[in-house]
């Protein structure tokens, strides 16, 4: 007699694994019983709740070590070496020009999103 493979089994399966296929594998489950057992009793959302919580962690992680990324790129400002004075230099341009651009979509769609509700 095969054990019920849990809940916590297939959301571990799912997370660690590239495609619902080798989940499936790794289960010893077709890859219909891994999607029905997904659809049945929330395990869909939980899944979703568990891949966003990850994705926050790793944002935060991110942004907290931009500011010594960015510290990194302006003492690289202060080489000797010209090659690398000047990568850095392209490099902090470049992030600056896409943040300029994003900020500014931002500033356009925030604007769109205030006409559409005042009309």
């Amino acid at each position: 007699m095969r054990k019920k493979v849990t809940d916590e089994q297939i959301l571990s399966a799912i997370l660690i694994s590239p495609s619902a296929t080798e989940a499936a594998k790794q289960l010893k489950i077709t890859k219909q019983t891994l999607c029905y057992r997904l659809k049945k009793g929330g395990l869909q959302e939980k899944l979703n709740r568990i891949r966003q919580d990850i994705l926050d962690t790793t944002l935060t992680n991110l942004l907290n070590n931009s500011s010594k990324a960015a510290n990194t790129l302006s003492e690289l400002l202060e080489s000797e070496n010209e090659m690398t004075k000047l990568t850095a230099a392209k490099t902090i341009l470049a992030f600056c020009e896409r943040f300029i651009d994003k900020k500014d979509i931002l500033n356009r769609l925030e604007t769109l999103e205030k006409q559409m509700e005042n009309n």
